[in-house]
């Protein structure tokens, strides 16, 4: 009696096929996680950066001139646009150079107060996953007066 089987029958390499098939959709989509991830990671730590940035800036300016930096405040909150590190007045904020990143900065101060100022600091970004902040917000004194 002779065996005339020989090799896998089809529906073992279908099976075969299929194992591999999955195996790979699913590497396929770990490596992409794994790059939004990554991206987002970086965008975040980035948006950090910037954010502290504008903090130590907005010290300086305090320390320049405590009347003028609260004089640039509001009791409503005065916006401000930071794509560089200089006072630009309004809300329609433009990324900054290089980046998707905009940041601005709100200032409160309280008339009952005089000698302290509110300071927010948010700078955001968008990618596919929506709209993200890094936000800070930060009580400037007058320290002189103390």
């Amino acid at each position: 009696m002779k065996n005339t089987t020989r090799g896998q029958s089809m529906f073992e390499l279908l099976v075969a096929v299929f194992v591999i098939g999955i195996t790979l959709v699913a590497l396929v989509g770990l490596t992409a996680r794994s790059i939004g991830n990554t991206t987002f990671s970086r965008e975040r730590t980035l948006a950090a950066k910037y954010t502290q940035e504008v903090v130590e800036w907005l010290r300086a300016e305090r320390d320049k001139d405590w009347g003028l930096f609260r004089a640039r405040g509001s009791a409503d909150g005065a916006s401000y646009c930071m794509e560089t590190l200089a006072w630009a007045a309004g809300t329609d904020c433009t990324p900054i150079s290089g980046t998707n990143l905009s940041r601005q900065v709100f200032l409160f101060y309280s008339p009952a107060n005089p000698d302290s100022v509110e300071a927010r600091v948010v700078t955001s970004w968008s990618d596919s996953a929506g709209l993200h902040e890094s936000r800070v917000t930060t009580y400037f004194t007058n320290w002189r007066t103390r």
